[in-house]
């Protein structure tokens, strides 16, 4: 909480500073991870040369090595089989004590399809056959080329002159799972504290009476005590684990100061406070941090270094959870995250929604007495049903 002064405009300036800053500074989650193509976990790519191949090398003194690599990293989409994954190790052209190594090994899949290492492009990879592995994928009967870049260095290097392109047999991309995958729907659910929402009422806001309502496409839940907030999941994306990612969420809720009668509180009363309201919607649950971001809206207060868009920060964080994953249905559950709010929200909702009544209440710098919000307060709990590609 920021430190109460005696003297209310440099509060105010204090406070309207204090927020400005920390919307201001807040981490924008990247967006990077949003799209078709998932982070690449693990997997194997092996290849079955074809007797024309082997002949070839054979007839040569050549041996290549090895035939399968283990894969560790890159990206997928697993619906179509493209994307680019890392190899582990390192594949070379050996004859007597001369070499050609291909180290970095990437293999790209689909359109311009090529396995390929620091010393160049070794086979051109095209079509093949997708089928899905769980959250993953496994692409067999791809058609391996060898390249005449590649047959030419090798000669060279070797000292041979007879290798050539052509025609080199089959590989295949087995096992390929994902470390986060890419989220198509689903919901995300915020069942609110009731503790939370009983404060809200010393705050001029009588949340079962339409103060507190969801932001379309968000909607309430009157199925739970009390109704839950339900927020349609738009993309981002998850491991299987719930330990990293970022999700997006659609719509959000308002904040409605609504209680404009006297409480039989001192002045001033709700009655004569402004009408003011929170809005905030875009919704990102970052798995990684365990933090909540939401784009925020304040109009109304009458307080010009108050009102206006305010961007995105953070507003919550939340611990602990149960999470499950099932690779047939290739849906990932979290349930029962207790969420909080954090001092960024606890500040807003104190300068926003002054207490009604409260010792050493000032409308125009906020709430500072028992009745004031602060860092740790629960916002609610959090379950998220999210459904990957």
């Amino acid at each position: 909480m920021a430190k109460v002064t005696s003297n209310p405009k440099a509060r105010i300036r204090a406070f309207g500073i204090v927020v400005a800053a920390m919307m201001t500074a807040a981490l924008i989650i990247s967006s990077a991870a949003f799209g078709a193509e998932d982070t690449v976990a693990s997997g194997k790519l092996s290849m079955k040369y074809s007797g024309g191949f082997k002949k070839q090398l054979k007839k040569n003194g050549v041996k290549l090595k090895p035939k399968s690599f283990t894969i560790n990293g890159g990206k997928l989409d697993p619906t179509t089989g493209t994307g680019t994954v890392n190899l582990k190790g390192k594949m070379t052209f050996k004859k007597g004590s001369k070499k050609v190594v291909y180290k970095k090994l990437t293999a790209k899949f689909g359109s311009g399809g090529v396995l390929k290492g620091s010393s160049g492009k070794v086979f051109k990879l095209k079509g093949g056959k997708v089928a899905r592995n769980g959250f993953g994928a496994d692409i067999t009967g791809v058609k391996l080329s060898f390249l005449k870049s590649a047959a030419k260095k090798v000669n060279k290097k070797l000292g041979l002159n007879s290798l050539h392109k052509g025609s080199a047999g089959k590989a295949s991309a087995t096992g390929v799972q994902p470390s986060e995958v890419t989220l198509t729907g689903g919901t995300t659910e915020l069942l609110p504290s009731v503790a939370t929402l009983t404060k809200l009422g010393a705050h001029c806001v009588n949340a079962g009476t339409g103060g507190v309502i969801p932001v379309a496409p968000a909607t309430v839940n009157p199925a739970t005590t009390p109704p839950s907030f339900v927020f349609p999941i738009t993309g981002g994306d998850a491991s299987p684990t719930g330990a990293s990612g970022a999700i997006t969420n659609g719509g959000g809720f308002q904040i409605i100061k609504n209680i404009n009668v006297p409480t039989g509180a001192t002045a001033p009363t709700c009655a004569v406070l402004p009408q003011s309201t929170l809005t905030q919607d875009q919704l990102t649950v970052d798995l990684s941090t365990k933090q909540v971001q939401a784009h925020n809206v304040i109009a109304g207060t009458g307080n010009t270094a108050l009102d206006g868009d305010k961007g995105t920060a953070f507003i919550a964080t939340f611990t602990g959870g149960t999470v499950t994953a099932d690779p047939a249905t290739r849906k990932i559950t979290i349930s029962g995250a207790a969420a909080s709010i954090n001092a960024t929200a606890a500040l807003v909702l104190n300068g926003v929604f002054p207490c009604n009544g409260d010792t050493g209440f000032n409308p125009t710098t906020g709430c500072s007495g028992p009745n004031a919000f602060a860092a740790g307060d629960p916002l609610g709990t959090l379950t998220v049903n999210g459904q990957a590609q």
